[in-house]
């Protein structure tokens, strides 16, 4: 079972902005998007770098 869901808002537990979750991989990974001096990101972390 997924630790989180499409829609989730979650930050790097080390630190970060808040990040909406876009995709998930199923194995543990996920795709998150964020704003960064208004231009769209979005990177891929694992489950346990990530917190609500």
């Amino acid at each position: 079972m997924s630790k989180f869901k499409v829609g989730d808002v979650v930050k790097l537990k080390s630190g970060s902005p808040y990040m909406t979750i876009s995709e998930d991989y199923k194995n543990g990974w996920y795709k998150v998007l964020w704003f960064l001096d208004g231009m769209p990101k979005e990177y891929e972390f694992h489950e346990d770098v990530l917190e609500l």
